[in-house]
C-alpha cells in the first residue's frame, strides 16, 4: 500500500513562481533523502494561485518516522508562502 501527505497551499498567484522554486530547491531534496520516501511531486494551479505538493512513502511507519524531519521543511514552505500568499493551508495523510 502506498502512504501519501498531501499539502495545499493558496495565495497570490504572482508569487506563485517563488515558491515552486523554493520547493523544488529545499523541501524536495529534504523529502525525497528520507529513508522510505518514494518521491514527491509538484502540481501547481497559476489561474487559482494555488500549489499542492505530495510526499508518497513506502510505508505508514517511513512516512510517521519521516514527520520529525520533513515537518519543519513543510512548516518552513508555509512561511515562505504564506506572509505572501495568506495563511490559508491544508495538510492530510492518507493510504492509496
Amino acid at each position: 500500500m502506498l502512504h501519501v501527505r498531501l499539502d495545499l497551499i493558496t495565495g497570490d498567484l504572482l508569487l506563485l513562481g517563488d515558491s515552486i522554486r523554493y520547493i523544488e530547491s529545499e523541501i524536495r531534496p529534504a523529502v525525497e533523502s528520507q529513508p522510505g520516501s518514494l518521491g514527491m511531486s509538484l502540481h501547481a494551479d497559476p489561474e487559482r494561485g494555488a500549489v499542492v505538493a505530495e510526499s508518497f512513502w513506502a510505508s505508514r511507519d517511513a512516512l510517521l518516522d519521516s514527520e520529525p524531519i520533513v515537518a519543519p521543511s513543510h512548516s518552513e514552505m508555509i512561511f515562505q508562502a504564506a506572509p505572501r500568499w495568506g495563511r490559508r493551508k491544508v495538510a492530510g495523510r492518507g493510504d492509496v
